[in-house]
């Protein structure tokens, strides 16, 4: 029975083979054959791999142009995301800043009013006193009068009964002014409170809303190697966010 193996074995130069053969014969002693191959087209060899090394490369690079693509493109729609958002709170800051001033319109004119109610509240409260001076020395006139007269005239009763009709209603009238003044003090200093609450929030909202897209911007331009720009390009993206504050 004949047996055939052919084992092939790397030595130091990869152009090498070594090819064994070995015969054994029934009750024979086995022989072994050693033949010894070289490849004499190196040259070519190293050429293919060379080629192979090359394509390899080729591949590598066109991917990775690929993948630099598409996180450009995918940075670059972000970043448009992000730009329409700045529009969009820019318009937003406007309409809030008119809003402001208007709050601010009201609040002048609400003023102007508290003031002006005031000046006449003052005017009021001067006249019914004078008023009640001129009335309580009348009537201390008549009454001294009155003493002195041994004869009590009925009409100088009426006249003083009605002036102190008069002093109690102009004494009542001073009260109520009093009171309207202090209630209408309360409703002007609390619109005023509303107010001043009102453009805090909007402030507030305006600072929250600048620094969140001030932060995803920057973020973003890590991303993309864009960290270390220009003074100027962050003067620019600076002004545009926080527009509020010109």
């Amino acid at each position: 029975m004949d047996k055939k193996k052919y084992l092939s074995k790397s030595f130091t130069s990869p152009l090498s083979r070594l090819c064994y053969n070995s015969e054994t014969e029934k009750g024979g002693e086995e022989k072994q054959d050693y033949q010894v191959f070289d490849n004499t087209d190196e040259e070519s060899l190293e050429l293919r791999n060379s080629k192979v090394l090359k394509i390899k490369i080729k591949m590598d690079e066109n991917k990775h142009e690929i993948e630099k693509k598409m996180i450009i493109e995918e940075g670059g729609k972000i970043y448009q995301l992000l730009e329409n958002e700045n529009e969009n709170l820019t318009v937003k800051t406007l309409e809030q800043e008119r809003q402001i001033q208007r709050i601010g319109s009201a609040s002048e004119r609400k003023d102007k009013e508290i003031e002006e109610l005031k000046r006449k509240a003052q005017d009021n409260k001067r006249k019914f006193e004078q008023t009640k001076e001129e009335l309580s020395d009348k009537i201390g006139y008549l009454e001294k009068q009155m003493q002195l007269s041994s004869q009590i005239n009925t009409k100088q009763k009426e006249e003083i009964e009605k002036l102190k009709n008069q002093l109690v209603w102009v004494e009542s009238e001073l009260k109520k002014l009093k009171h309207e003044q202090k209630f209408q003090d309360c409703i002007v200093g609390q619109q005023l409170k509303d107010l001043k609450a009102e453009m805090q929030r909007q402030f507030e909202q305006q600072s929250c809303q600048t620094d969140k897209l001030m932060s995803q911007m920057t973020s973003l331009m890590t991303k993309n190697g864009a960290i270390n720009m220009s003074q100027t390009q962050q003067s620019i993206l600076l002004q545009r966010s926080m527009y509020r504050f010109q």
